[in-house]
């Protein structure tokens, strides 16, 4: 198991130009609202890197596979001002969440 942190300059110096491209992709796809089959997994983590800045994220690999639908993968956040967080397992429904701006809203 691999507990991934960052910030803002290591998740833009850490992407290929393939990378962003990709993430570009993604990004378009979810704000369309379609949901693209075949995510790659290292794609869906540079898009959460990049959309999610600060020091209250982590992602969480429990089993890392080339393709997100077949990798166990989660997105710990966690809050101080209420002592506590949240741990989401990543899939297309969460990234389009995410880009989305409604991961965290409260219903």
């Amino acid at each position: 198991m691999n507990i991934l942190t960052w910030d803002e300059n290591s998740a833009k110096k850490g992407m290929s130009f393939e990378e962003s491209i990709a993430v570009a992709g993604l990004t378009d796809a979810y704000r369309n609202d379609e949901l693209p089959e075949g995510v790659q997994t290292k794609h869906a983590m540079a898009l959460i890197m990049t959309s999610l800045i600060g020091d209250y994220h982590a992602i969480v690999v429990k089993r890392s596979e080339e393709l997100l639908e077949d990798a166990e993968i989660y997105l710990l956040t966690w809050n101080e001002v209420i002592e506590g967080g949240d741990m989401k397992q990543v899939d297309t429904f969460l990234l389009r969440n995410l880009v989305k701006g409604s991961l965290f809203k409260q219903v």
